[in-house]
């Protein structure tokens, strides 16, 4: 059987498709979660989202932890991978290819954090991309323990 280097760039490409667009579909998922709690909040608060800085998850988390008082001290480490996965949602959003100029080393540097993410350093550029399923499980693993806790607290409160 001949090795059709067509087929298996198809299938690569195919399968960089799809782990992408899960990833993208679990980070918004979090960020619609996050969303509707600081809606209903708003309704009995003072501050709003719109008068804190950031956005997305950044802006959402600053406002249940600063106005909501939830402490979330408990899943530091989930909200640690969180901020870096944003990092790599944005990349993966609003970038045409999954490449990044060598002079980034902080997001270079963020990258080469995350668990099975592959990444090739050349001359002038960092590549990178999914490896496999387990950095999307490990994700979803970290918003399932993420939201529990944000909405088990917003319930004690």
């Amino acid at each position: 059987m001949q090795h059709d280097f067509e087929d298996h760039e198809i299938k690569f490409h195919t399968h960089q498709l799809y782990y992408n667009s899960i990833f993208i579909s679990l980070y918004s998922f979090l960020e619609k979660k996050m969303n509707q709690l600081c809606k209903l909040a708003e309704k009995e608060n003072i501050l709003k989202l719109n008068d804190l800085n950031g956005n997305g998850v950044i802006k959402y988390y600053n406002y249940i932890t600063k106005v909501l008082l939830i402490d979330l001290n408990t899943v530091e480490d989930e909200w640690e991978l969180i901020k870096k996965y944003n990092k790599l949602r944005n990349q993966l959003v609003h970038s045409p290819v999954n490449t990044i100029d060598n002079k980034n080393s902080n997001l270079i540097t963020i990258f080469k954090s995350i668990a099975n993410l592959n990444y090739k350093e050349r001359e002038n550029s960092f590549t990178f991309e999914i490896a496999d399923k387990q950095l999307l499980l490990d994700f979803k693993k970290a918003i399932n323990s993420f939201l529990h806790e944000v909405f088990y607290e917003r319930i004690k409160h």
